[in-house]
C-alpha cells in the first residue's frame, strides 16, 4: 500500500513520518460495523437573520448544512423579516436540500399570537411550503418586556405565558408542525425547572389535547472577547457536555411528568453556538489564535457536534453564515469571511463540511483517547460498511503519535491510545501534527481507504482539506489448494483502496472472462484447470497483483456403491424400479440387463413403466468416474401374472404450530366399504427415540368428508384401552410410554375417496414435533385400500423436518408417486413456502438401520419427466410449475418399511407439502 505524509510541522515544515498499518495477531474481518447511536440528520445546522444573495447558496450547500434557522438576530422585541421575505428564504433553503426552522417573534410591540398564526398560515396554507419546524421567541433572558429588568422567576412565568398562547394559535392553523421553544441565551436551573414541569410549565397539553411544544432549545456562547486556549479546551472537553447533561435531565423529568414517550418525547437542540459572541482583537482572532477566525474554532465546532451526537441532539445550529463585514472584527461570527462575491471559507466551515461528507449520516461510536488534546469522533457510515474516524490534534505546538484500536480491547501499539468500538481486532498507528484535523476511512477489513487532512497551514493558505486516496492493498491473499477432479475450487481475496478497485482474476497471467469479483469459483475442476491463479486490483492510483496461488487437481477416488439395486417382483403391466446410491465425484451411470447395455439408461435410477415377461432378468449398473468403473451387484426382476401389494401404514412427522398451524394429514381410501384404522398422534413418546422439542400434549381429531369420526386427547383415557393395545400389537406399532399424553383411537372410515383428515394440535395451543400414524387393521382381502396421504407443514432444520413414512405389504412391488412441493404452493396463495425442497427416500433394514434408496432435488432432473407429468394427471394431482424446484420420485418398491425425508436445500426453511399416491390402483 502507498502511504502519504500526514501533514507538515509548522515550525520546521518537515514531513511527518508516514502512517503505519499494524494488524493484531487476532485479525478478524467483519461484514459490517456496529450501527452505533443514531445521529439526527439536522445536527449540522446554520443561522441567518438577514437575506443573503442567491449567489451564495451553492457555497452554503457545499458545507453540508441540513437545517437553517431563520431569525435570532436579537432578543426579539421586533419583527425583522416580513412573511414575504421569510417565504423567499424558505424557498432558498429548501432549494439546497436543507430544512427551514422558522423563529416567530414574541415581541410585545405587536400582537405576537396573531402574527405567529398568520406566518404559519402564509407559509404552509397559502403557499403550501410544508415547513415542519418552528420555534417561539429568542433569548428572552437577555431582555424583559419593554426593556425592563425582570427576575428569573417572573421571566419564566412570562415566557410560559407567551409560549403557550403562541403555540395554541400556531397549532390551530397547522396541527402537524413541530414547535420548539425557550431559545435561552444560556442555561439557568431556575428558568428551566420552572418551564419544564414547574410553575410555568410549557411541556403539557392544551385543552385540545395538543402538546404545547415538541422540543427545547438553548444557546451557548461560552466566551466574550477575552478567553484563553486552556479555557476553550476545557469548554470543548467538559463544559458544554455538563450543560447538556443539566438540560436533558430536566427534559427527562418533564417527559416522565406528562408520560411523553416515543415520538411524543421532547427533543432538544442547540440553536445558536459559537466559540464567542464577541471576538477578541484581530491580533488574537486569527488563524493561529482564538476567536471565530481561528483554526481552533473549527475543532470547537467538531467537539460540540460530538457532544450532540453522543446525547441525541435533534438539531444544532451554529451562529452564523456571515455577518459583521466578514473582516474578523468583534461582530463577525460567520463561518464565511470576506465579502459575498468572494467568500472565505473558515476552519469552522471546513470542519462542518468534513463532518457532513465523511461522518454523517452515520451511527455514533463512543471512542476514547488517552490524550486531552487528541480528540476523536467516530461513526459507522455508508450502511455500516465504512468506519469514519476524525482525529483532532488541538495541541498548539506538538505533533502526537497515536494507535487506534478498532474494538474495546487494550491497545497494543504506542503513542496516544484510542479505542473505537467497531468490533474489529485491528490497529492503525500514525502521527498527527499540531492544530491538524484528520478523517480516516476504513473498510470492514480495517484497511485504510481514504484520508482527509485539514491543518492550520492549509487554513492559512486558504486551501481546502487534502483528500488522499489509497492504492489497492490486499488484506487477504488467495491460498493454494489441492482439489479432487470434479470438485469445486475457490480462491478469495479481500482488499482495500480508494477509489474502490476493480478486480480481474488471471490464470497463468491470462485474464479469465467474467471473473471480476473478490471470489473465483470453478464449479467442477478438470485436470486442465490446474495452474497458477492471481487477482489484479486496479484503481486511479495503481494496479496491484495478489500473490499467485496454485491449483493442483488430483484424481478422484474410485466410486463407492453405498446402496445396491434391490431385487424386485412386479406384476405384469406394473412398473419396475431399480436404484443405486453411490458416492464419489463426477459420476456417470450405465444400466445393463443380463450384461447388455440398456440404451439411454444413464442415471442413478432405472424405471420401467409397464413390464412384461420379456423384462424379467438380472439388472446391474456400472458407476464410472475418471479413476475407475465399479459394477453393482445383480438385482433380479421377476415378472408375475398374479400378486398384490398394499399400503398398511402411513405416517407423517412434522412441527405442529399454534393457532391455524396444525398438522393435518389428509388421506384417501378407495375400493368400497370402510377401512378399519388405528390412528395415533404421538408427541411425548418420541423423546424416547431421541427426538427433541416434542409436542407435550397432542390432540387428534379424525374427520371423513367433514364429519367427525372421533377424537382423543390422552390414550390412557380412551374408552377401551385394551382394544387400542390389541390393535397396536396387530399393526406392529411401537408401544407408547406408560401414562404419556400421546393420543390414539380406532375409527372405521368409509371408502369414499378423498377429504379424510387426522387433525393434530397441541392442547392449550402448545407447539412441538409430533408423529401422526394410520395403521390398516383389515385383512389383505378387504376391498377398501389406503391409496394416498398428504401433509402440509413448516419445514425447519434438525428435528423440525417433514418426515412421512409408509409400509408396503404384499408379494409384488407397489408403484408410488411421491412429491415434495414447495414453490408451486405459492400459486395457491401459500406464503413463506420452502423455496427448494430436497427429498430423500430411505428403506428400513434390520437392527434399526436404513439405507438411501434414491433422492431428488428438482423434479425436471428426473430421466422420465414426461411420464411423471402423465402419472400426476392420472392420480389427480395438480401440475407442478415448469422449471420449478419442487421434488418428485416415481418408484416401484418391494414390500418393506420406507421413510421420506423433506428438507430445505442449504438448510433453508419454509412451508412444504408432501404427497404419496399409489399408482395404478
Amino acid at each position: 500500500m502507498k502511504y502519504f505524509a500526514h501533514g507538515f510541522s509548522h515550525s520546521a515544515r518537515t514531513a511527518i513520518p508516514a502512517l503505519l498499518l499494524l494488524a493484531s495477531t487476532s485479525l478478524v474481518a467483519n461484514a459490517s460495523f456496529p450501527a452505533g447511536t443514531p445521529v439526527s440528520r439536522f445536527i449540522l445546522g446554520q443561522n441567518y437573520w438577514y437575506q443573503p444573495p442567491d449567489s451564495i447558496y451553492p457555497t452554503i450547500r457545499e458545507s453540508g448544512v441540513t437545517m437553517v434557522r431563520i431569525g435570532g438576530h436579537q432578543p426579539d422585541l421586533a419583527v425583522l423579516l416580513s412573511d414575504e421575505q421569510i417565504l423567499k428564504q424558505v424557498d432558498n433553503i429548501q432549494g439546497i436540500g436543507a430544512e427551514p426552522l422558522i423563529q416567530v417573534s414574541r415581541s410585545t410591540a405587536i400582537d405576537a399570537v396573531a402574527r405567529a398564526a398568520a406566518t404559519v398560515h402564509y407559509i404552509n396554507v397559502v403557499h403550501g411550503r410544508g415547513v415542519r419546524y418552528w420555534s417561539i421567541g429568542n433569548e428572552p433572558d437577555l431582555r424583559g418586556p419593554y426593556g425592563s429588568p425582570m427576575s428569573e422567576t417572573d421571566l419564566a412565568i412570562n415566557v410560559g405565558n407567551y409560549t403557550r398562547a403562541i403555540s395554541y394559535a400556531m397549532h390551530d392553523v397547522d396541527p402537524t408542525i413541530h414547535i420548539s421553544a425557550l431559545d435561552m441565551a444560556s442555561y439557568s436551573s431556575t428558568k428551566f425547572n420552572s418551564l419544564l414541569g414547574g410553575d410555568a410549565d410549557i411541556t403539557g397539553k392544551d385543552d385540545k389535547g395538543r402538546y404545547y411544544v415538541d422540543g427545547i432549545n438553548f444557546h451557548r456562547y461560552p466566551f466574550a472577547s477575552t478567553m484563553t486556549r486552556a479555557g476553550v479546551l476545557s469548554e470543548m472537553h467538559g463544559g458544554f457536555e455538563k450543560a447538556v447533561g443539566l438540560v436533558i435531565r430536566r427534559i427527562a423529568y418533564a417527559n416522565a411528568l406528562h408520560g411523553r414517550v416515543g415520538p411524543d418525547a421532547l427533543d432538544w437542540g442547540l440553536t445558536e453556538f459559537n466559540i464567542s459572541y464577541s471576538n477578541p482583537p484581530t491580533t488574537i482572532n486569527n488563524p493561529a489564535g482564538l476567536g471565530v477566525s481561528s483554526f481552533l474554532n473549527g475543532q470547537f465546532f467538531a467537539e460540540y457536534y460530538r457532544v450532540g451526537m453522543r446525547h441525541g441532539a435533534a438539531r444544532m445550529n451554529t451562529w452564523s453564515m456571515r455577518e459583521g463585514g466578514g473582516a474578523g472584527a468583534a461582530g463577525d461570527l460567520g463561518y464565511l469571511g470576506g465579502n459575498w462575491a468572494a467568500p472565505i471559507k473558515r476552519s469552522s466551515y471546513y470542519h462542518m463540511q468534513m463532518m457532513a461528507d465523511y461522518l454523517i449520516p452515520g451511527g455514533y461510536l463512543p471512542a476514547t483517547s488517552t490524550s486531552f488534546t487528541l480528540a476523536v469522533i467516530s461513526t459507522s457510515t455508508v450502511a455500516q460498511s465504512q468506519l469514519s474516524v476524525m482525529l483532532l490534534n488541538e495541541d498548539a505546538t506538538g505533533s502526537q503519535s497515536f494507535t487506534i484500536r478498532m474494538n474495546d480491547e487494550a491497545v497494543i501499539g504506542t503513542g496516544t491510545k484510542i479505542n473505537v468500538p467497531a468490533g474489529l481486532a485491528r490497529e492503525y498507528s500514525g502521527t498527527i501534527d499540531n492544530q491538524t484535523t484528520v478523517v480516516l476511512l476504513f473498510d470492514t477489513a480495517g484497511t485504510l481507504t481514504n484520508r482527509i487532512t485539514y491543518s492550520l497551514d492549509r487554513y492559512t493558505e486558504n486551501l481546502a482539506p487534502l483528500v488522499e486516496v489509497m492504492a489497492p492493498s490486499f488484506t487477504q491473499q488467495p491460498v493454494s489448494t489441492s482439489v479432487v477432479y470434479g470438485s469445486p475450487a475457490t480462491f478469495t481475496v479481500a482488499l482495500g483502496g480508494m477509489p474502490a478497485p476493480t478486480l480481474q482474476w488471471r490464470k497463468g497471467g491470462v485474464p479469465i472472462a467474467g471473473a471480476t469479483t473478490n471470489t473465483l469459483t470453478l464449479a467442477a475442476v478438470d485436470f486442465e484447470d490446474a495452474g497458477s491463479y492471481d487477482c489484479v486490483a486496479t484503481n486511479a492510483n495503481s494496479a496491484v497483483a495478489s500473490v499467485a496461488a496454485t491449483l493442483t487437481v488430483t484424481p478422484p477416488p474410485a466410486p463407492t456403491i453405498a446402496t445396491q439395486p434391490a431385487a424386485l417382483t412386479s406384476r405384469t403391466g406394473s412398473g419396475a424400479f431399480f436404484a443405486v446410491h453411490a458416492t464419489g465425484v463426477a459420476l456417470t451411470y450405465q444400466w445393463k440387463k443380463d450384461g447388455a447395455i440398456i440404451g439411454g439408461a444413464t442415471g442413478s435410477t432405472l424405471f420401467l413403466p409397464s413390464v412384461t415377461v420379456d423384462d424379467a432378468g438380472n439388472y446391474t449398473v456400472e458407476v464410472t468416474n475418471s479413476t475407475s468403473t465399479v459394477a453393482s451387484t445383480s438385482a433380479a426382476l421377476t415378472v408375475s401374472a398374479t400378486g398384490s401389494a398394499r399400503l398398511v401404514n402411513l405416517s407423517a412427522r412434522a412441527q405442529v404450530g399454534a393457532g391455524d398451524n396444525k398438522l393435518i394429514p389428509g388421506f384417501v381410501i378407495t375400493g368400497g366399504g370402510s377401512k378399519s384404522l388405528l390412528i395415533r398422534a404421538i408427541g411425548p413418546t418420541l423423546g424416547a427415540f431421541g427426538v427433541t422439542g416434542t409436542l407435550p400434549d397432542p390432540l387428534v381429531s379424525v374427520y371423513a368428508n367433514g364429519v367427525s369420526q372421533g377424537s382423543n386427547d390422552d390414550w390412557t383415557q380412551a374408552s377401551d384401552p385394551a382394544a387400542l393395545e390389541a390393535a397396536r400389537v396387530q399393526a406392529g406399532a411401537f408401544a407408547l410410554v406408560a401414562g404419556s399424553k400421546d393420543s390414539s383411537l380406532l375409527a372405521a372410515i368409509p371408502a369414499t375417496g378423498a377429504n379424510n383428515t387426522a387433525v393434530t394440535s397441541g392442547i392449550g395451543d402448545t407447539t412441538g414435533v409430533a408423529l401422526v400414524e394410520l395403521f390398516d387393521l383389515d385383512a389383505a382381502s378387504s376391498p377398501a385400500r389406503l391409496v394416498n396421504i398428504s401433509a402440509r407443514a413448516p419445514v425447519g432444520v434438525g428435528s423440525d423436518l417433514l418426515v412421512p413414512g409408509f409400509v408396503i405389504n404384499g408379494d409384488v412391488g407397489l408403484t408410488l408417486l411421491i412429491r415434495g412441493v414447495g414453490p408451486t404452493l405459492g400459486r395457491f396463495g401459500v406464503s413463506g413456502v420452502l423455496a427448494d425442497p430436497e427429498m430423500t427416500l430411505f428403506r428400513s433394514l434390520p437392527d434399526n438401520q436404513s439405507e438411501i434408496v434414491t433422492s431428488n432435488d428438482d423434479w425436471e432432473d428426473n430421466a422420465n419427466t414426461a411420464l411423471i407429468v402423465t402419472t400426476t394427471t392420472a392420480v389427480g394431482g395438480f401440475p407442478l410449475d415448469p422449471g420449478g424446484a419442487d421434488s418428485v420420485l416415481l418408484v416401484t418398491l418391494k414390500p418393506g418399511i420406507y421413510t421420506v425425508l423433506v428438507a430445505g436445500k442449504g438448510a433453508t426453511t419454509g412451508v412444504a407439502l408432501v404427497e404419496l399416491y399409489v399408482v395404478g390402483q
